[in-house]
């Protein structure tokens, strides 16, 4: 017999593409079952996954496009409105239910319904719990016979007792049933029009906030757009539809509570109702906590986007890391933000175990109070306890869930106004740009015939000035502030508190210069209450500006430790406790701590009125051009004089400056609103066209355009996309463009090809490998006009070369394309049509190369004579430079990760949560579960209890025996068939407490008991015969009234220790788990940064740390609770009524099936929807980084193409995710509602067999409505926490990632001064690849270092050179039998931070991490601002440091920063330029010991001035050190003692500069691709170095 295994069917062929046969998921019907979502699930069921192709669309209302179009048409009637009657605009949401009005009627309908049939629930249990008890089975005829005596107490038979039971309950029955199953019913409709409004609200904005990216404003993109992309597309759009899907109940909720309170009151008691005073006591209480959990939020979010932008910071920098070995350091600093992470997730937590608390112990508080005041007003009876404790465990969950969903309204109302601030942001000047070749005919011949001319090809008119930004370009909306409600609070709080505290310090300031009389100090004087000039000054200015010397303002925030106020951005800097003055203070000291708080109030309060912002400088100046079709313009000038901003002007991104918009003005809305129209198919108001007025300036483009940008623009896409850029695939063309922007190498080592993905923004790619790919994008579009910014710059100089000649001269000229190409390389400027000069924005000189010549007009590299013969083609330069490699094979469906999807499919396995348990304290965990189920335990006794309460089951009301306080009298004789004898002509009763005692022994201790059971009878057949009583029952014993309070006291106690424990053990795990998983991360080896996208790391760092921190704790402690509720339910309900097995056991399995379908399919559909998600934000992302190249290509309507496309499958995927939950909810509705009836009916025939079981009815009947609730919430929960506990399972994969070796071996006991400052470094053999799986790039290498010697590296692409760098630091380790010798050590056989003590290195890519100056140069300062431990690691004192940086040229710049050494560098060193940041990583490199100094292209990324500066401090600092460098410039090195020429992994050439010219070999070769000017002086200053260092001169040569 073969044995079944669980086999993973295999996916369907394009399981990856969406299946356009399917028919929409919206239009299906079935809207009251969601029986649309059945298929899916078998199918879910059959393959164990769900794909693509499963996914089915939505129809065409819901799509992003026409969805969008709706809600733009309300908006246009609002801008009508508003501009025609001055009204305020209806916010998007109420535009929304404008455009979705029918649906919102039915709402109207639905509400009602289901509160109706909500209020049949205590309705039912009231009248169950007082029909089921044991005094109704009686015989009341007996009882009320003629002769009464003992005997009139009479139990009925089964069945006489079973049809009383029924006669009075069968009415009731059907109403549970038809009120249970109506109201499931009705709320399915209800939350499926809801759904389809939010799906489409979802739709619409995403396409509103996509197609307003598209037409922003530069500056408005860089500020606005870029930091709230995310809050809009995903975080407030997500608020709206969360809250649309919850309007039922924000409206049912309200209802409900008026509803139930109204029924406690008249149908019970109206004493019941001072129960709700309970609420006023915990009102504060939830309150404070509310308070204390926004603020922790808050901090939490702090402290977490501190701990992302380390974590991105140390990704970004993994390199450097490993480099200098600070894989310790940096996991130190990830480790200590996430310390305190964990601590105010600790309170996070506590608090919100405070709120569970008040939410599950506000019933039972309410419940004791009204118990207490109903016992002492002698109106406690079994049926009113009962429907008294359902009433307030619904009154309850309403009062604390009505809060939560009124700040979900007001949530989104705040998401609703961002939005609409955003679509009235600033957009590009509209007619500037003119595309002659977009218009028809008719708009051509308004045009005026001078720019109307065929051969040209660009020309400007009414010499417009440009600048970058206007004031309004500055604006911010309030509301798109992330923390607007915070901001908003601390804004109010600086404008009321700023006229008191400059009050108050004009004061103390005239009262200080009046006793000190203030002289300026003598710099002899030290006292402490004396000011310089300077001060005084500075103290006076802060009664009325703003201070401008703030270099001594941030002096003295320094010494205060108080935010500087030269660098305040956001108000979340602002505490005022920062300037609360201490004891300490000298009086000087306080008036300088005002003037402070003065001057940080003062910039917020401009800040918040806009008051600084002005209009940006015009940086393109009187433009005045034409240029032809097909002529090569270079454009030269020294940096920032405005090259790229001419550019930027051409493409339209600039914005005309005030003197040249007058009229362009009238075209522009002033307040920013204006309508949509998009490409939605919407009546347009016809406006002119201001392309066509001739007062505004205008630039002509007679072609289409292709854009080649210095920030490259790179999408999370292949190699191959990127270039075709929604291009048809031209396979030949294809093959031309690789080959001319020398990608054919590159593509080879990639893992697939040019199929790789690159990752967002190429981070896979080096600098230079971004810019070819962005050039070979420009030239693949086959545009007519070319704008390349400085394309040559990050590229070799063959490479450079190759690209002038063969993609420019040779490739673009030929097809009559018009180039305008800015460069540095002048020298390549000879051979283009006309030269651009630009100085200051102004373009100074505009003509052919001879005549600049005959001019005298110098410009640097120009000869006038044309380098084109002097190079080779790109083939012949290919087929001899790179190294031989396999074709890759280039289909389309190659890929090089695994599929995301289906990375992500199948279940979570018991493994993981064993891995999740194993992970924290076994002993936590335990004492966490025994306090739940205590807790548990007391919730269910204390249920049980009340019916034993009643029933005296303890006895202490006999004990006590207070039947002389029971009184019973007929207040009505006439009602019924009663005897007489009950009632004299009176109307009172006087025999009834004899009859009620008759046959009793008063001695015995049930005599109480039994009298109020008889007395119960009684008053049950008084109320069966329709008479009217009146009966003051036996007082029952305040034990059980101090019980009940006891339990209560017993539940809080409990709960919250539980939830402490709870807490405390899923912050240990999720603290472990973060943290091997970091521990990992940072020693794996460089090769999983290569080949996986940073974006996927960092979802671990955010995402799924997210989801075990919060979401896995919420979900789970909510699982356990709600599973011990059932467990203790039906435990419960099986003790005191065993029948109900009958029912309960069949509804288990029921139960259980519908669970396991809705396990299987709810975490697939909800993991897909989450991974098409992910497109929609990357596309906008991208579009916003990418936009001024997007534009350049016209590739909007593509663009918007695939955002809605993406946008459309994400919605399908949405409504499908939510329309599956309430297929669950309906058929759980279903299965709760029969077995409520179930319940009750059982109830009802085992009632009259059993007087036991009868006195328990209250209990079955209430849990059989309360249980529905329940197991829909146990359902979810499980199956939310199965989707939370993935996060566990990827986090636990990269928490054991292959580690790269250890990092110190003890057994190579080396030398504490290895390596010495001269040692040798000598490597033999030496073969190397990156993977074990790919070819070898360096070959057998041998060569040898002397101490001091300074060694040059030098190749084509592709050739081996930066191999060699990462060979010797063992970031990917060599072939056996490779060495490389440091000091007498082979360095391969060391540990890897010893082996990398021997080097040290300045990157292609200057990389510094945050913190101080003093952090970045000195390891052990870093080490011990983290808490590291410091051994090993020498401490720099600030003499050393201050000389580095003097040396580098750097000391002066720091002294004038605030606290010098102490100055903050931001990350990665942006508040540095790029050449200041490369000065840094110098001194870095001076100031650390090592034998080797390795330069890897260090210069690659500076412009010349640097490059000089640069070159200069390495020739002097490291005279006296062996120093290795790896050029793609040979003048870096021209002048070294030795150079090695690397070709194809081997070396090629190894000897000093002049030999290596003597030979004519391969360097020679490099030397005379430079073209003949260039040449000749590299040759002669390496003939110069070898004359120097013959006549034992010092090295000193000029090559420019």
């Amino acid at each position: 017999m073969v044995k079944k295994t669980n086999v993973v069917p295999e996916p369907p062929e394009n399981f990856d593409q969406i299946n356009p046969a399917l028919p929409p998921i919206d239009t299906q019907g079935h809207w009251v079952t969601n029986s649309f979502m059945a298929p899916l699930v078998k199918k879910i069921r059959k393959q164990q996954n769900m794909y693509m192709c499963d996914v089915s669309p939505v129809s065409e209302r819901l799509q992003a496009k026409s969805s969008g179009q709706r809600v733009a048409e309300q908006w246009n009637k609002q801008v009508e409105i508003n501009k025609t009657t001055g009204k305020p605009m209806k916010s998007l949401l109420g535009q929304l239910f404008t455009a979705n009005r029918k649906l919102i009627l039915f709402l109207v309908l639905y509400v009602p319904i289901t509160s109706l049939c909500g209020v049949c629930s205590p309705i039912a249990v009231r009248q169950f719990t007082s029909v089921l008890v044991p005094q109704t089975f009686y015989d009341c005829d007996q009882l009320f016979s003629s002769d009464p005596s003992d005997s009139a107490f009479v139990q009925l038979n089964y069945t006489d007792g079973l049809f009383k039971a029924f006669k009075q309950l069968w009415g009731y029955l059907i109403l549970i049933i038809c009120a249970q199953m109506i109201n499931f019913v009705v709320q399915n409709l209800s939350m499926s029009s809801l759904l389809r409004i939010s799906t489409s609200g979802i739709s619409g904005f995403l396409d509103l906030v996509f197609n307003k990216v598209l037409v922003l404003s530069d500056q408005t993109r860089s500020s606005s757009a870029a930091g709230n992309i995310t809050n809009l597309l995903y975080t407030d759009t997500l608020m709206i539809a969360t809250m649309i899907t919850f309007i039922h109940f924000i409206v049912q909720v309200p209802i409900d509570l008026i509803i139930y309170i109204i029924y406690l009151g008249v149908q019970i008691n109206p004493i019941a109702l001072v129960g709700l005073t309970a609420y006023l006591i915990l009102f504060p209480v939830v309150g404070i906590v509310i308070g204390k959990i926004a603020f922790l939020q808050k901090k939490i979010m702090s402290i977490r986007d501190m701990r992302m932008k380390r974590a991105t910071e140390v990704l970004n920098g993994i390199k450097v890391i490993k480099l200098f070995s600070l894989e310790q350091v940096q996991h130190a600093r990830l480790q200590n933000a996430r310390n305190k992470e964990i601590k105010e997730l600790f309170k996070f937590s506590i608090c919100f175990s405070v709120f569970g608390l008040v939410a599950s112990a506000a019933a039972p508080m309410m419940t004791a109070i009204a118990f207490v005041v109903m016992t002492y007003k002698d109106k406690f009876d079994i049926a009113s306890a009962f429907t008294t404790m359902f009433l307030f465990q619904y009154l309850a969950f309403a009062i604390v869930m009505l809060p939560m969903l009124m700040s979900s309204l007001a949530q989104s109302l705040i998401s609703s106004s961002r939005l609409s601030a955003f679509l009235q942001l600033p957009e590009r000047d509209p007619g500037v740009i003119v595309k002659i070749h977009e218009l028809d005919p008719n708009q051509r011949d308004k045009l005026p015939q001078e720019v109307l001319n065929e051969e040209v090809a660009l020309k400007v008119t009414g010499k417009p000035s440009f600048t970058w930004n206007l004031a309004s370009d500055k604006v911010v909306p309030p509301v798109m502030d992330p923390f607007f409600k915070d901001n908003e609070r601390t804004t109010n709080f600086i404008n009321k508190k700023f006229p008191l505290e400059l009050k108050k310090y004009e004061l103390e300031l005239a009262k200080y210069n009046k006793s000190h009389q203030i002289q300026p100090a003598v710099e002899t004087q030290v006292n402490v209450n004396q000011l310089t000039a300077e001060e005084s000054e500075q103290l006076t200015v802060a009664l009325t500006k703003e201070s401008k010397d703030m270099v001594l303002v941030d002096k003295w925030c320094l010494a205060f430790d108080v935010p500087f106020v030269s660098r305040l951005q956001s108000l979340e800097q602002y505490n005022y406790t920062n300037y609360v003055p201490e004891r300490k203070h000298t009086e000087l000291d306080r008036l300088k701590l005002q003037a402070i708080h003065l001057q940080t109030m003062r910039f917020y309060m401009n800040k918040n009125n806009n008051a600084d912002l002005v209009d940006g400088p015009a940086v393109v100046k009187n433009l005045d051009i034409e240029i032809k079709k097909g002529d090569i313009i270079g454009v030269c000038g020294q940096v920032g004089q405005g090259k790229t901003s001419f550019f930027n002007a051409i493409l339209g991104e600039m914005r005309l400056t005030d003197s040249s918009r007058t009229k362009l003005s009238t075209y522009m809305s002033k307040d920013g609103i204006k309508p949509i129209y998009n490409d939605y198919d919407l009546e347009k108001v016809q406006q002119e066209d201001p392309r066509f007025d001739a007062e505004i300036p205008h630039i002509y483009v007679n072609g289409t355009i292709a854009y080649f940008s210095q920030a490259c623009h790179i999408f999370s896409k292949s190699a191959r996309q990127n270039i075709l850029f929604n291009k048809p695939y031209d396979a030949e063309k294809y093959k031309r463009v690789v080959e001319m922007c020398c990608l054919k190498d590159d593509f080879a080592i990639l893992a697939a090809g040019d199929q790789t993905e690159v990752g967002g923004k190429g981070v896979t790619l080096s600098g230079g490998q971004k810019a070819r790919l962005s050039l070979a994008r420009a030239i693949y579009s086959d545009a007519s006009i070319y704008l390349l910014d400085d394309p040559l710059s990050a590229v070799d100089a063959h490479v450079g070369k190759t690209i002038w000649n063969d993609a420019i001269l040779g490739y673009l000229k030929s097809r009559g394309a018009t180039v305008i190409i800015a460069s540095h390389q002048t020298q390549y400027f000879n051979d283009c049509d006309k030269i651009i000069q630009i100085t200051d924005g102004e373009i100074v000189n505009y003509d052919t190369v001879q005549n600049l010549m005959k001019d005298n007009v110098k410009i640097i590299g120009i000869t006038g004579e044309t380098s084109t013969q002097q190079t080779q083609t790109a083939t012949q330069v290919i087929n001899e430079s790179v190294t031989k490699v396999s074709e890759k094979d280039s289909n389309e469906d190659k890929k090089t990760q695994k599929s995301e999807q289906l990375s992500a499919s199948g279940n979570v396995k018991l493994t993981v949560y064993k891995k999740w348990v194993t992970s924290g304290s076994i002993a936590l965990c335990l004492m966490t579960l025994f306090l739940l189920i205590v807790q548990t335990g007391i919730n269910q006794y204390q249920t049980i209890m009340v019916s034993h309460w009643s029933s005296d089951k303890y006895g202490w009301t006999a004990k006590e025996n207070k039947t002389s306080s029971m009184s019973f009298v007929m207040t009505d004789c006439a009602k019924g068939d009663i005897n007489q004898y009950y009632c004299d002509s009176t109307g009172n009763t006087p025999n009834i407490l004899i009859i009620l005692g008759n046959g009793l022994d008063p001695q015995q201790p049930d005599y109480a008991t039994q009298v109020a059971v008889r007395s119960q009878v009684v008053a049950g057949c008084i109320d069966y015969k329709n008479a009217d009583y009146s009966m003051s029952p036996i007082k029952s014993s305040n034990n059980y009234l101090w019980l009940y309070i006891g339990l209560t006291v017993g539940i809080i106690i409990f709960n919250l220790l539980g939830n402490i424990a709870f807490s405390s053990f899923c912050l240990t795990v999720a603290k472990k788990l973060h943290d091997t998983m970091l521990g990992s991360i940072l020693r794996t080896k460089m090769g999983f940064f290569d080949t996986t996208p940073q974006g996927r790391i960092m979802n671990r760092f955010s995402k799924d740390t997210d989801a075990v921190d919060q979401g896995i704790m919420r979900y789970l402690q909510g699982g356990v609770t709600t599973g011990l509720m059932i467990l203790g339910m039906i435990i419960s309900i099986a003790v005191v009524n065993y029948p109900c097995l009958v029912v309960i056991i069949p509804g288990i399995v029921l139960f259980g099936i519908l669970f396991v379908l809705f396990r299987l399919a709810y975490p697939q559909v909800k993991r897909l929807e989450a991974i098409t998600r992910s497109p929609v934000f990357s596309i906008c992302q991208e579009s916003v980084d990418s936009l001024v190249s997007i534009r350049a290509f016209a590739l909007e309507e593509k663009q918007k193409t695939e955002f809605r496309a993406a946008v459309n499958i994400n919605s399908s995927l949405y409504f499908q995710q939510y329309s599956l939950m309430r297929w669950l909810v309906f058929r759980l509705g279903m299965l709760t509602s029969c077995f409520a009836f179930l319940i009750s009916f059982i109830a009802m025939l085992i009632a009259p067999y059993s007087q036991n079981i009868a006195q328990y009815t209250g209990i079955i009947v209430s849990y059989g409505f309360s249980i529905s609730n329940v197991l829909m919430q146990f359902v979810i929960t499980l199956v939310s926490l199965d989707g939370e506990m993935a996060s566990v399972e990827r986090l636990d994969e990269y928490g054991n990632l292959p580690a790269e070796g250890k990092f110190v071996k003890k057994e190579a006991n080396l030398d504490p001064n290895w390596p010495r400052n001269n040692s040798g470094i000598e490597v033999k053999n030496l073969q190397f690849r990156y993977r074990p799986e790919l070819d070898l790039v360096l070959k057998k290498l041998d060569f040898k270092l002397q101490p001091k010697e300074h060694i040059g590296i030098v190749g084509r692409t592709g050739a081996g050179k930066s191999s060699i760098t990462v060979a010797m630091y063992r970031l990917a380790e060599p072939d056996k039998g490779s060495e490389i010798i440091v000091d007498g050590v082979n360095i391969l056989e060391l540990g890897l931070h010893q082996a990398r003590k021997a080097f040290t290195i300045i990157p292609q890519d200057p990389f510094l991490f945050s913190g101080t100056l003093r952090q970045c140069l000195c390891p052990y300062s870093q080490a011990d601002a983290e808490g590291v431990k410091t051994e090993g690691l020498e401490r720099i004192d600030d003499k050393r440091m201050w000389e580095a940086l003097e040396q580098v040229q750097m000391k002066e710049y720091f002294l004038k920063q605030p606290g010098q050494l102490d100055s903050k560098i931001a990350t990665n060193g942006d508040n540095l330029s790029a050449g200041q940041k490369q000065l840094v990583c110098v001194a870095r490199a001076l100031l650390r010991k090592a034998s080797c100094v390795i330069l890897d292209e260090a210069t690659a990324q500076v412009d010349r001035e640097n490059d000089q500066l640069i070159q200069q401090t390495i020739r002097s600092a490291f005279s006296e050190v062996t120093v290795l460098s790896i050029a793609h410039r040979l003048d870096t090195i021209i002048d070294f003692d030795r150079i090695i020429v690397m070709d194809k992994g081997n070396i090629a050439e190894f000897d000093t500069p002049a030999n290596l010219v003597r030979k004519e070999g391969v360097f020679f070769e490099l030397v005379n691709k430079t073209g003949a000017e260039t040449s000749e002086k590299l040759k002669k200053a390496a003939f110069q170095a070898e004359r120097q260092r013959q006549a034992g001169e010092k090295v000193n040569v000029d090559i420019d």
